[in-house]
């Protein structure tokens, strides 16, 4: 009984005699052999605890997969008596074929990994975010409540949505309760800025210096630690303080976002790889496909016969950049049934961009069935970022960037995908990363199609 529990492995090992004990199974010691037999009703476990041998009603099973020794003696898994205990006293009758024996308890343990891995997967969570502004004002849950006569609402060039809420009095405060596992704070630093005092669900409170050298709006003050599912509130309270170099005590508000860890329902998940020197986009795209840049910029052709619900959409321009064509592009594309060219073999064009933070943005329907999107994309002398988002958040973002060291990187991203309910969208950004600098340093957009 002084045996201490053991974990090992994984396991949760412990002392034989309680548990034995426990299941009202009779005791027997050989200490010349080593050996222990426990019996209860028609079951007879002997086990040899220097050989780590076990024999049940004859048939041996190999205890040394199961048990642990120490230097007091030996533990082994809870589950493993009792089942055995159970099982041979319902059945009433032992299986004579060791192998069998063995088998059976091996596949047991198997079964309870798996379904614990299982359980894992199902655990698998992801974020769910809603941003709330701070001009969403009420007593409603997700809603600002503002406390005290000296908070001031204004616009501000920089803040989310241009603009939030102010106080520099004492005891000034604001809160909003919200359902979630997490609440993120956005404000203002400034030089005339002071400390807040932040706590979750009346707790602790925090001390935050929104205090700095030059302003700065839509900046992070506080991230809370991840709390228990269901509603909590949080609250900012002005203390009136400041540090040394602070010229007032004012405390601001520009917005919150408030994370939610939900179960993954959907899946985004993508691979990269070298575009091959040929690609037929009709052969592939059996839902619908696209290529972009044929003739000049506004170069579109589609499958002609796709649906509308369909579509894979035509691009957006991100940023302000020049957006630009070539007609060299290593990959050359071929498709019949198109719209408005018919017919095309070894198209060799591309549109392009060249600005820093410029691109690239198009959508594709999402619903419950699974899908294939493929994306053309390249990288010359430059790093782009290509990003793919679910409309209802059911899985979270794929992010990948294609670089390109020296010359041309041609790739294409492979998405698998499916939403969680009907009538979603999978909207797909790539944009300019970084450049090297030169005069030909940009990301390209050749293709997409669907299956």
């Amino acid at each position: 009984d002084k045996v201490p529990t053991v974990i090992k492995h994984g396991r949760f090992l412990i002392p034989t005699g309680p548990i034995i004990k426990a299941c009202g199974a009779d005791l027997d010691w050989d200490e010349k052999n080593k050996t222990l037999t426990i019996e209860k009703d028609k079951t007879k476990i002997a086990i040899n605890l220097n050989t780590g041998e076990i024999k049940v009603n004859g048939s041996k099973l190999d205890l040394s997969k199961y048990s642990w020794a120490n230097n007091n003696g030996r533990c082994v898994p809870i589950s493993l008596i009792t089942r055995i205990l159970r099982d041979k006293h319902e059945s009433g009758k032992v299986e004579d074929d060791d192998d069998d024996d063995d088998d059976k308890y091996d596949d047991e343990d198997e079964d309870e990994d798996e379904d614990e891995d299982e359980d894992e997967d199902e655990d698998e969570k992801i974020e769910k975010i809603v941003i709330v502004n701070d001009n969403v004002v009420g007593t409603e849950k997700g809603q600002f409540q503002y406390i005290g006569s000296s908070w001031k609402y204004g616009k501000q060039t920089g803040a989310f949505k241009d603009d939030n809420h102010w106080s520099n009095v004492a005891d000034d405060f604001f809160r909003i309760k919200f359902t979630g596992n997490q609440i993120k704070l956005y404000g203002a630093k400034d030089p005339s800025h002071g400390i807040a005092a932040i706590s979750i669900d009346d707790g602790e409170e925090v001390f935050v210096d929104y205090y700095a050298a030059k302003r700065s709006d839509n900046v992070l003050i506080y991230t809370s630690p991840i709390l228990k599912d269901g509603e909590h509130t949080l609250k900012v309270r002005v203390t009136g303080a400041k540090n040394i170099k602070a010229t007032n005590k004012y405390v601001t508000v520009d917005r919150v976002e408030i994370v939610e860890l939900v179960k993954a329902e959907g899946i985004l998940e993508g691979v990269v790889a070298k575009t091959p020197d040929n690609v037929n986009l009709s052969k592939e795209g059996v839902i619908d496909w696209v290529h972009w840049g044929i003739g000049g910029v506004t170069g579109y052709n589609r499958k002609l016969t796709t649906k509308n619900k369909l579509d894979i959409s035509n691009y957006t321009k991100i940023g302000t950049g020049t957006l630009s064509w070539i007609s060299n592009n290593p990959v050359k594309y071929s498709w019949s049934g198109g719209t408005p060219t018919s017919q095309a073999t070894n198209v060799a064009s591309a549109i392009y961009m060249s600005n820093a933070g410029s691109g690239f943005q198009f959508t594709v329907p999402a619903d419950t069935k699974e899908k294939t999107l493929r994306v053309y994309v390249a990288a010359w002398d430059a790093t782009g970022k290509l990003e793919a988002v679910l409309s209802d958040g059911s899985a979270a973002p794929y992010t990948v960037e294609i670089v390109s060291d020296s010359g041309i990187a041609c790739k294409v991203v492979t998405i698998r995908y499916k939403a969680k309910s009907e009538g979603q969208k999978l909207t797909v950004r790539y944009t300019v990363k970084s450049l090297k600098g030169n005069n030909i340093s940009n990301i390209s957009l050749q293709a997409a199609t669907l299956k």
